[in-house]
């Protein structure tokens, strides 16, 4: 899984809505749920 540090993901949002893709909201949202994608899928790789 690739995660995307905060200040790129505001960079992608703001092209988004300025070119009327994404409405403002969906920034904040995507912002605050950054820290719930860094505890997903987490496994231990010696297992494989």
């Amino acid at each position: 899984m690739l995660l995307v540090d905060e200040k790129s993901l505001k960079e992608r949002l703001t092209n988004d809505i300025e070119k009327g893709v994404r409405l403002v909201d969906v920034a904040v949202r995507s912002i605050v749920r950054i820290p719930l994608y860094q505890v997903l899928n987490k496994y231990d790789k010696s297992l494989i």
